[in-house]
């Protein structure tokens, strides 16, 4: 589990990163690391998706940035999925935001 938290932490900002990518760099098979990864209710996309979406939380909160694309450059085109649209990250990456938001001010 650990190699395929490296390898997804190496790869998190590369936009070529994908399910295979991923698993051949823990040294896996795609199949094998996603059968590892069930015991944890979860999966390699599914995994790169969240912490893709915490680095741009971290990047929105350690900056006096606005939420929009620009605001998102350096995690934009390499934190969205190929399969999401645009508007659909952002709101996920805005409503992760300001959810740890309000439990940080206390609202």
């Amino acid at each position: 589990m650990a190699r395929l938290r490296t390898a997804i932490e190496s790869q998190l900002t590369d936009p070529a990163a994908n399910r295979a990518s991923i698993a051949a760099a823990a040294g896996l098979s795609e199949r094998h690391a996603n059968r590892l990864l069930v015991h944890e209710g979860t999966s390699i996309a599914e995994l790169l998706r969240k912490r893709r979406l915490a680095k741009c939380r971290e990047t929105l909160e350690q900056s006096n940035r606005q939420i929009n694309d620009a605001s998102l450059a350096g995690h934009s085109q390499a934190t969205l999925p190929a399969t999401s649209s645009r508007n659909s990250v952002s709101r996920r990456v805005r409503c992760a935001y300001l959810s740890a938001k309000n439990r940080h001010d206390g609202t």
